[in-house]
């Protein structure tokens, strides 16, 4: 449900920018205004989230994030969709690096990549999923009670996160020790086997862990990648609109636009399997991230529509397969303490790429009369994130701090 309700954004571009007179720029700056909010209150909402426990906390950041999603319906000029924006993503912040925190209180880090991809595969699966309901809502509900399409999607995609948050908080544990469905022996093995493995930098502890070179490295990679990642999500429906034609019927380019979310969904998964199943991170992200690249390439010297959904198969699924791969080492490389804010800076610093990806690919397509200069942009950081990758998971797994990795 998050990511469906940045997933729609996209897709209202379709009709909501004639509507309310934006241009490729003035849309691609709301995407960022949006990620400014995230950005600001992605380490404060990680503390919270420890003070008042993953149940409460994320609950509230689903709730929260729905009604303000819904409430982008009601906008009616370019200053109201900043506004509303805004608030999406400061009520959304946290939500990631909260859930990956929550998955290191469970899953030990030998298994931590193909858990975190079931938990990431949602992203793919809200492109493919998403785009053909989105396109569904535009085509069929446009007009409905004097409401354009975009309005109604809007309103029907997130009302469903403000149900899941309820339902969460009167589900989610804490952690093993407050599970229900766990019986003590059950509860003691997971903790035991926990608290058994090594994590953080020897001769590092607290802050100075932030400010190693692994550290910095990873967060960068993590910029490089989110930035190519959403050029996916901001840009794929209009991306495919220019090849399909201005005059489409939105259902059209919701089907188009799932075909890559539905084999990255499959992809994702496997890829993490094969990452824990060889004990090894390096290559895994480093071929996938070089097989996005050669997506995005061929997304560039395409005009077909085979060609450009072909491109954006193999940017989507291996893009997204990398995912999981790089959260699998942060764990590894931070203390349990140093983990909180740890996963938040590092997630704050992804959203950077979330930041300046909108404004930079719209300024770009402008500027050009083209997507192809702002896809060059996505494929020379996707690059760059296996170049920064690779050298500390091999040296991660090296050093013996989570061999796994």
């Amino acid at each position: 449900m998050a990511f469906l309700d940045r997933i729609n954004f996209a897709f209202a571009a379709i009709s909501m920018n004639k509507e309310l007179g934006l241009t490729a720029a003035t849309f691609g700056l709301a995407g960022t205004i949006m990620y400014t909010g995230y950005f600001a209150f992605e380490v404060p909402s990680n503390i919270l989230l420890v003070k008042f426990g993953a149940r409460r906390w994320i609950s509230r950041i689903m709730i929260t994030w729905g009604i303000a999603s819904a409430a982008t319906a009601a906008v009616s000029s370019p200053m109201g969709v900043y506004i509303v924006r805004f608030i999406v993503g400061v009520a959304e912040a946290g939500f990631l690096p909260g859930v990956l925190l929550y998955v290191t209180y469970w899953v030990p880090t030998k298994r931590r990549a193909r858990a975190t991809s079931l938990f990431m595969i949602a992203q793919p699966i809200a492109i493919g999923f998403g785009s053909l309901l989105s396109g569904l809502i535009m085509s069929h509900t446009d007009q409905t009670l004097g409401l354009s399409g975009w309005q109604w999607m809007f309103i029907l995609e997130g009302v469903p996160a403000v149900i899941l948050g309820l339902f969460a908080l009167s589900y989610l544990p804490d952690g093993p020790r407050s599970a229900k469905w766990l019986t003590q022996v059950e509860k003691d093995s997971v903790i035991v086997a926990l608290e058994a493995e090594p994590s953080g930098i020897p001769g590092k502890v607290g802050f100075a862990e932030f400010a190693t070179l692994p550290f910095i490295m990873i967060g960068v990679a993590n910029f490089a990648l989110i930035t190519g990642l959403n050029a996916l999500a901001t840009w794929s429906p209009l991306i495919i609109q220019e090849v399909v034609g201005k005059n489409a019927e939105f259902l059209k380019i919701g089907l188009l636009s799932a075909i890559p979310g539905v084999l990255a969904a499959i992809a994702m998964p496997l890829l993490a399997a094969s990452s824990d199943r060889k004990s090894e991170r390096a290559w895994h992200y480093g071929i996938s991230a070089i097989i996005a690249v050669l997506g995005w390439l061929l997304v560039a010297s395409s005009m077909s529509i085979s060609g450009r959904v072909s491109g954006l198969v193999l940017a989507t699924a291996f893009g997204f397969g990398s995912m999981p791969i790089l959260w699998s080492i942060p764990a590894a490389i931070l203390t349990p303490k140093a983990r909180p804010i740890g996963l938040a800076i590092l997630s704050a610093i992804g959203i950077l790429g979330s930041v300046t990806s909108p404004s930079v690919v719209g300024v770009l397509r402008d500027i050009t009369g083209s997507f192809n200069a702002g896809i060059y942009y996505a494929a020379a950081l996707t690059a760059l994130s296996a170049v920064l990758f690779v050298p500390v998971a091999r040296s991660v797994a090296k050093a013996g701090t989570g061999k796994q990795s």
